[in-house]
């Protein structure tokens, strides 16, 4: 059941949305292991990793897709609010969800998808040891002192839902390489499940939205112009490492952690930053079928014009 999971399961996470907006008691529960799920996330992600440690070849993309999450897709969700000349709460909410961490399953959804994984895995750990100074900075510079981040809730958090698993993880994978290696499948499947407990619990932030239709349109737009924003600053970054280190940081870029976001300034966003927030779930589920046609698309195209799309030679 597990390995099935592994291959086509990128349709149970929305499911599980769909589950937790419909019945109240499933949200608060997936609400109640909310840590949990994500402890597991990153320490199976990071099992699912293709084999062998991390090397010199993975730094290059590893380093690219942290600079394109930590400060490109943030820069991007910025100019774009200042564009659409949006209210500053809702600026910020479009920021913070750029410069959010991204998620450990997107190694794993990377996977599935036949893109490299090990840029992202590592990426994700980066991205989240980062965030107790990232998050604090981006929203200095959009609110001044509007709104107040606490580094230390961040820095603990990153320890106990990353540094901590990952570690472990690590050390799994040291200690018995051929039997990580043999269970990747497995792995997968267990990250998905765990994203599902995750996503039944975001579904009750979508009640939010159903309150306030007179927005949700508007809001869930913007949302759509955050995600853009993250794909392009993934792209343009991933892309010198070649075409599918490109595709697999488009994706992986607006593959976020948002509990990161509710943690660090949940309390303190307006209703409208908090429907936003909630209403990000949408498009970051939808993505992963997106870039499923997109790297479909790719493929089929002939060498000459994949070049001329991308800039960079069919290799393989």
């Amino acid at each position: 059941m597990l390995p099935l999971i592994a291959r086509n399961g990128i349709w149970i996470p929305p499911v599980f949305v769909i589950v937790g907006l419909i019945i109240p008691q499933a949200g608060e529960f997936g609400m109640l292991g909310i840590r949990y799920s994500a402890f597991c996330i990153v320490f199976f992600g990071i099992l699912t990793m293709s084999p062998g440690n991390p090397s010199k070849p993975d730094m290059g993309p590893t380093v690219s897709l942290t600079l394109a999450a930590t400060l490109l897709a943030p820069v991007f969700a910025y100019a774009a609010g200042q564009l659409m000349r949006l209210p500053l709460d809702l600026q910020l909410a479009m920021v913070l969800v750029a410069a959010t961490p991204i998620a450990q399953v997107a190694g794993a959804y990377a996977a599935i998808l036949d893109l490299p994984d090990r840029g992202p895995t590592l990426a994700a750990l980066v991205t989240v040891i980062l965030a107790p100074l990232a998050m604090p900075l981006v929203v200095h510079v959009v609110s001044g002192d509007a709104l107040q981040v606490s580094p230390l809730l961040l820095a603990e958090r990153a320890a106990v839902l990353a540094l901590l698993p990952a570690t472990m993880a690590f050390v799994l994978r040291s200690v018995w390489p051929e039997r990580v290696t043999a269970l990747r499948l497995q792995f997968r499947g267990l990250v998905i499940i765990a994203l599902s407990f995750i996503s039944a619990a975001m579904g009750m932030g979508l009640r939010l939205g159903l309150e306030d239709l007179d927005h949700i349109v508007w809001l869930s737009g913007t949302t759509y112009v955050v995600f853009g924003c993250s794909m392009l600053a993934g792209w343009l970054m991933s892309l010198p490492f070649g075409w599918r280190e490109g595709l697999a940081g488009m994706f992986s870029n607006a593959t976020r952690n948002l509990g990161f976001v509710f943690a660090a300034v949940g309390a303190d966003l307006d209703r409208h930053g908090l429907v936003f927030i909630s209403l990000t779930i949408i498009p970051h589920y939808l993505l992963p079928f997106l870039m499923k046609g997109i790297v479909r698309i790719v493929r089929r195209a002939p060498g000459p014009a994949l070049a001329t799309a991308i800039g960079h030679r069919r290799v393989g």
